[in-house]
């Protein structure tokens, strides 16, 4: 047991801490999680704690374990503050401790380290939109938007600024900044910016902050959601990645050619991206209508992707990404594909795809 894991055993006996949620992000995005009382918490750093594979899709029925990673932990706020609740993101390892082809977390931190050897260093911030809808008398999602109002409105048109500060205050709580907030284009529509991070913890910073999202609206009694087009006629969701790239220790910036060249790259790989940056059929609806020029563009320091959406799984779609960016092969932009069925098929026939994901998660995408 290293040190960090032997502070997080102290913090959990000096703070009440009565519930231990082991979470984890299946292959499809979604994330998953398991509680444990204290007494099993040392158990779950030496060996993991075991779990089903056969529900989830993509998994085989092979044995696999959790094991908490002890630097994520987290405090949730809004649980009770007698008898708290931690959280902790784990690793998904086999019986002999390696990491298990369906981890998709450990996908993103072999790239880092590939992109170390190259010399290359990202830092990356999230802009996440979404909708609020109102519940019913029975707390389920109606299909009422919270409210009609467009872009940057304030109250009374928008009705969601409470929630929208519930949520920043929460991530603060959580070790996780925040940088703006307001009123999207679509009715009900919102998004909120926070800080640049290194890949790993700005995709965990990710999905905590949509688990905080759907927490904050169900205690408001309304329901979040991250879906790319969920209402007809209105601005679709979108998932803006900034990208900072590092190049043997200097940080490219206010350098449009090196900057142009890495756009380059990753438009010559987004068609064969596109499954798993855009893994519903609507998603392609939202994608098509943008401009082209508009999927990648870059600024004065680094370059922003537009063509995800939040339903992806954040560390595939980075890896992918970032390995975008370090690969030198020259290849003719082709055509996004208009459909998930036309991204299956390109992403099956994806040597730039099989050359960093295994074939059970590449099965997942294009089936």
């Amino acid at each position: 047991m290293n040190e960090t894991e032997r502070e997080v055993l102290r913090f959990v006996e000096e703070n009440d801490v009565k519930f231990i949620r082991l979470t984890f992000t299946d292959l499809l995005g979604i994330q998953k999680n398991m509680s444990i009382m204290p007494c099993e918490l040392e158990k779950a750093f030496s060996k993991g704690i075991p779990f089903d594979t056969s529900k989830f899709q993509g998994f085989f029925h092979e044995k696999a374990f959790l094991r908490p990673i002890a630097n994520t932990l987290a405090l949730l706020p809004w649980r009770p503050q007698s008898g708290r609740v931690i959280r902790l993101f784990c690793d998904i390892i086999d019986e002999k401790g390696n990491h298990t082809k369906y981890d998709s977390r450990n996908v993103l931190h072999q790239t880092i380290i590939k992109g170390k050897k190259k010399g290359y260093e990202f830092h990356l911030a999230f802009e996440c939109e979404f909708y609020l809808f109102k519940n019913d008398t029975y707390g389920n999602m109606t299909n009422e938007p919270i409210d009609h109002g467009s872009y940057f409105d304030i109250a009374p048109l928008d009705q969601a600024e409470n929630i929208r500060r519930d949520i920043c205050l929460t991530l603060e709580k959580m070790g996780i900044q925040p940088l703006s907030s307001h009123h999207e284009a679509g009715w009900g529509q919102n998004e909120i910016v926070f800080a640049e991070d290194e890949p790993l913890c700005a995709c965990d910073n990710f999905m905590t902050y949509k688990s905080v999202v759907a927490t904050m609206a169900s205690l408001s009694g309304h329901t979040a959601s991250f879906h790319p087009l969920p209402i007809q006629g209105q601005p679709g969701s979108g998932l803006h990645i900034k990208i900072m790239i590092q190049k043997d220790d200097v940080w490219i910036e206010k350098n449009d050619f090196e900057l142009k060249q890495l756009k380059k790259r990753i438009q010559n790989r987004l068609p064969e991206m596109c499954a798993l940056l855009n893994t519903k059929k609507e998603s392609y609806e939202r994608v098509n209508h943008l401009d082209p020029h508009q999927l990648i563009e870059i600024d004065h320091e680094s370059v922003i992707l537009h063509a995800a959406d939040s339903m992806c799984n954040p560390y595939l779609a980075v890896s992918c990404i970032l390995e975008a960016l370090m690969d030198e092969e020259k290849k003719d932009y082709d055509i996004l594909p208009a459909c998930l069925e036309d991204a299956h098929k390109i992403a099956h026939d994806s040597s730039f795809l099989s050359s960093f994901l295994s074939e059970s998660i590449l099965k997942v995408y294009s089936h």
